[in-house]
């Protein structure tokens, strides 16, 4: 039998490890807010006019036009995993926000193959429909989410500054600040927000009908959310 100072000890150990990595986060969350500059002002405006979109048909029925109730879930989901996305981010949790992404990037995939009738159920959505070439970043995201690139992971994992001699290791067990990575991962969700942005808005002129969409301070906001992210050198505006 355990002894009660072992298992004492040991959820101590627990305590400690996890209020190391709640600290580390909260630095992290510091430096990334430095770190992100317009891409703050774009996700804040993205989500606000998703938010009050939803807060005004709350609690509104109505009937199912198409694929609405297929729309209407995908969107569902991703609005439900926005916070814990932007937290995984911008603490610093990068391995794990590369899963999330990846996630986003096959619902925005899968919402639009049901705009186009080519969505086919039980089957990964084709990410190639994904506007703004996001597509060409699912690899990236593929190989830290399956672990499959040592160089991926240890350029996470490997303290920073950090020169080992050959045939030796470390690592670390808490979050440390990467800001280029940062700032690439936090710029593909707020433009994958900005993509879910305008699919909720369709959902809601189908099944509302015209004029049922975002109203023109919604509308506004997700274009300032686009052209912040423009100005910010995250996306290439059309000619």
């Amino acid at each position: 039998m355990v002894s009660r100072e072992a298992v004492e000890s040991l959820l101590g150990a627990a305590t400690q490890l996890l209020g190391l990595q709640v600290a580390a986060g909260d630095v992290i969350r510091e430096q990334s807010k430095v770190h992100y500059g317009q891409l703050l002002d774009a996700h804040m405006q993205v989500v606000g006019a998703i938010g009050s979109a939803v807060k005004r048909r709350h609690g509104e029925r109505a009937e199912i036009v198409g694929n609405s109730q297929r729309q209407i879930v995908i969107i569902a989901a991703f609005i439900q995993g926005i916070n814990i996305v932007e937290c995984s981010i911008s603490e610093g949790y990068y391995i794990q926000a590369a899963a999330l992404i990846r996630q986003e990037l096959e619902m925005i995939a899968a919402l639009e193959e049901l705009k186009k009738g080519e969505r086919v159920d039980k089957k990964t959505p084709n990410v190639r429909h994904v506007p703004w070439s996001l597509a060409t970043l699912y690899g990236d995201l593929s190989q830290a989410t399956h672990a499959a690139d040592h160089d991926v992971l240890q350029s996470i994992l490997v303290p920073d500054k950090s020169s080992l001699p050959v045939d030796t290791t470390g690592v670390i067990m808490v979050q440390q600040f990467k800001d280029q990575l940062s700032w690439r991962l936090y710029g593909v969700h707020v433009a994958l927000l900005i993509q879910l942005a305008v699919h909720l808005n369709d959902h809601h002129e189908t099944v509302h009908g015209e004029g049922g969409g975002f109203d023109q301070i919604e509308l506004q906001a997700v274009k300032n959310a686009q052209e912040l992210m423009i100005d910010g050198g995250w996306l290439i505006a059309q000619p």
